[in-house]
């Protein structure tokens, strides 16, 4: 059986350091190295490419809440060329059915609304309650 080539992502960034984890209070996306009422991470984790007006993006991370039923959630901004504000709609997020519940989510999302240049897409996050818990967060882009 052959298999279609599948090129790697243009731009990759990614915390693989599990003494980095971040946490967080805040109910307004914010980035992760800017995050309140926790622990921010030491750098922004961001993706930076010249795209085309369509590009591919892969965001990955382990999400927890302290509190059960609350919903912490992981996007993307971009900013350079274009201006877009991070969105639920573009989120992974995941409601804890236990205090400190975590999982290990993914979602690759279409942007097709770009201004071709030079895009930064940086990762941020909020929760709707508690504390919470953002590890082994990735963020790839693939210009189309």
């Amino acid at each position: 059986m052959a298999y279609p080539f599948r090129p790697a992502p243009d731009s990759y960034a990614g915390n693989d350091d599990a003494t980095n984890i971040a946490t967080c209070t805040n109910t307004a996306y914010l980035t992760l190295a800017n995050v309140t009422g926790g622990t921010p991470l030491p750098a922004e984790i961001e993706a930076t490419l010249a795209t085309g007006t369509a590009a591919l993006v892969h965001v990955v991370g382990e999400l927890a809440n302290s509190n059960a039923g609350s919903t912490t959630y992981l996007t993307f901004s971009v900013s350079g060329a274009t201006t877009v504000a991070s969105a639920n709609e573009r989120s992974i997020n995941y409601e804890s059915s236990a205090a400190d519940d975590r999982a290990q989510f993914g979602a690759t999302i279409l942007v097709d609304t770009l201004t071709p240049g030079t895009n930064t897409f940086t990762l941020e996050a909020k929760v709707s309650s508690g504390t919470g818990s953002l590890d082994d967060v990735r963020i790839a882009v693939q210009a189309l």
